[in-house]
């Protein structure tokens, strides 16, 4: 019986550029949406991830696979706050809230559920090196789910978080 190959703490860096490179896509400047310097930075972003990957190939080929991995790893949930931090964005201070209904359906979701897939996946072949990541992973998995699903299918939720918020002008 043959196992298939492990996965390597790498492709959570690989994700990672992927991931900026999509949000630099996604947040074109061409669009009043997001701030005109932010695909630029998400650009700069995904290239610091490929220096990762080719520092960790290349320079540094002899490190421990746990440093290889925490720094993946951090990389990736840096990605990751982003992602939820642009929904954040969309939602609150710009109150745009069908835009940010369909930006955690199409990006936020399946961005969350990959990693997550890939980090639980990891974590299950090399407990040695995770051992309580496991259950972080099915918490964190779980909580982003359910928010995500809450968002997109529930008006009543997006109602009941806002109704008290007003913009009033101030007169002198």
């Amino acid at each position: 019986m043959t196992y298939p190959a492990q996965i390597q703490p790498q492709l959570f860096a690989l994700v990672g550029v992927f991931l900026f490179l999509a949000l630099s896509l996604l947040t074109y400047p061409g669009e009043d949406r997001f701030p005109k310097k932010l695909p630029y930075i998400y650009q700069v972003a995904a290239f610091f991830g490929l220096l990762i990957l080719v520092v960790n190939r290349f320079v540094l080929p002899e490190l421990e696979e746990s440093t290889r991995l925490w720094y993946c790893y951090g990389y990736l949930v840096a990605v990751l706050a982003n992602v939820i931090g642009t929904n954040v964005y969309l939602t609150v201070p710009k109150r745009q809230y069908k835009t940010s209904r369909n930006w955690s359906a199409v990006v936020t979701f399946p961005s969350i559920l990959i990693s997550t897939y890939f980090v639980a996946e990891y974590g299950f072949t090399q407990t040695s090196l995770m051992p309580s990541i496991e259950q972080i992973t099915v918490l964190v998995s779980c909580a982003a789910i359910a928010t995500c699903a809450g968002i997109l299918f529930s008006k009543r939720i997006s109602h009941a978080l806002f109704r008290n918020v007003h913009i009033r002008e101030v007169t002198k």
